[in-house]
């Protein structure tokens, strides 16, 4: 019964879309930015995706941190344009180059990131 229930799981979804869309790509890409400038967005280097990147806030940083594109701001009143980070916190996203991630926070913060 088993290899039945197996081989049904298998012919529905080895073929399927889902099955079909998942990248397995050969590059993994890592590396870290840090804020030069307070309140000045510091964009991650290019690298092509295929999976997307996760972006991790040092844990010892002395600030929030802020994700979004190369206008993101760390206006944190309801007016900003950017998702808040603590130290320690991290967001994964899709993209299809990581150079369109840009962090803006506290000058010496350090944020890591990792992709593929």
């Amino acid at each position: 019964m088993l290899n039945l229930l197996y081989a049904l799981f298998l012919s529905l979804f080895a073929t399927s879309a889902y099955a079909q869309s998942m990248n397995n790509p050969s590059v993994v890409f890592s590396g870290q930015v840090v804020i030069a400038v307070t309140n000045t967005a510091v964009c991650l280097p290019s690298n092509t995706t295929s999976n997307g990147t996760v972006l991790k806030a040092r844990t010892a940083n002395t600030g929030n941190g802020f994700v979004g594109g190369q206008n993101v701001t760390t206006t944190d009143t309801g007016a900003g344009n950017g998702y808040r980070l603590l130290p320690g916190e991290a967001i994964s996203l899709a993209s299809s180059n990581t150079a369109t991630l840009c962090v803006n926070g506290t000058a010496g913060d350090i944020y890591y990131f990792i992709g593929n």
